[in-house]
């Protein structure tokens, strides 16, 4: 608002534009850029936005957004960025695997991921998380039905290896 001499206003709105749902709680809200609360998420109109969940992960989407950009092959797979305790994420994908990833350095740990991946397609495997914390190793946790199907398959190895020794 500005006030024009001798008898005039001016008034100038700036219209926020949404940019992620942010889930704090049983709340959805729509925030902008910055991390700042624009309104209540009513309806489906913004649905497809992406979505923070936890304490603070409103201020910290930012940062993520721009570890993501070097990475669409998981960006365009994120369907909900997790704050863990305010300091770290876990990105929940379209497959229901997990990426937890460390506090710091997490742009190092997606380069990690993708030299793991080598092309192998590795998040779309039978599993439920991908352990990017360790700075020294990707930790790779199976589904329990892909568990179960491994050692079933030791099982046999085993078994056959003793028959071939009688």
């Amino acid at each position: 608002v500005t006030k024009i001499y001798p008898k005039s206003l001016s008034v100038k709105l700036v219209e926020r534009v949404p940019v992620a749902i942010w889930q704090h709680g049983e709340n959805l809200s729509l925030i902008d850029a910055r991390g700042d609360i624009i309104a209540p998420m009513n309806g489906a109109h913004h649905a497809k936005l992406p979505l923070y969940v936890g304490p603070g992960a409103n201020s910290h989407a930012d940062e993520l957004e721009a570890r993501l950009i070097f990475h669409p092959e998981i960006k365009d797979r994120v369907k909900a960025a997790i704050r863990i305790a305010d300091r770290r994420w876990d990105l929940r994908l379209d497959n229901g695997v997990t990426i937890r990833l460390p506090e710091h350095d997490v742009g190092e740990a997606f380069d990690r991921l993708a030299e793991f991946d080598g092309g192998r397609a590795i998040l779309d495997r039978d599993i439920s998380t991908v352990d990017l914390r360790l700075g020294d190793r990707v930790t790779v946790r199976l589904t329990e039905a892909s568990l179960a199907r491994r050692e079933e398959a030791i099982k046999l190895r085993e078994k056959s290896l003793k028959a071939g020794r009688t």
